[in-house]
C-alpha cells in the first residue's frame, strides 16, 4: 500500500510539473492557453507558468483513475 502512495504520488508531482513548468510541454500550453483564460490560468502559456495547485488537483485525479482503471 505504501510503496503504491508513493509512486503516484511521484507520478503525480511528475504530472504537474511537466504540465505547468517544462519547456518540452511549451508548445502544448501555448495551444491550450489560446482556448480560453480558464486554460491559460490552469497550464499557462509561453510566458507564464501555469497555477501548479490547481494543476495538481486535476493530475492527482488522472493519477487515481489510471490506478483504478489499470491496478498493475
Amino acid at each position: 500500500m505504501i510503496p503504491t502512495l508513493v509512486i503516484d504520488a511521484l507520478a503525480g508531482y511528475r504530472l504537474t510539473r511537466l504540465a505547468t513548468r517544462d519547456r518540452i510541454s511549451r508548445p502544448c500550453r501555448s495551444i491550450l492557453a489560446e482556448r480560453g483564460p480558464g486554460w491559460r490560468y490552469l497550464v499557462g502559456d509561453a510566458e507564464h507558468d501555469g497555477c501548479p495547485w490547481c494543476a495538481g488537483i486535476w493530475c492527482a485525479m488522472l493519477v487515481v483513475a489510471a490506478r483504478r482503471l489499470i491496478p498493475r
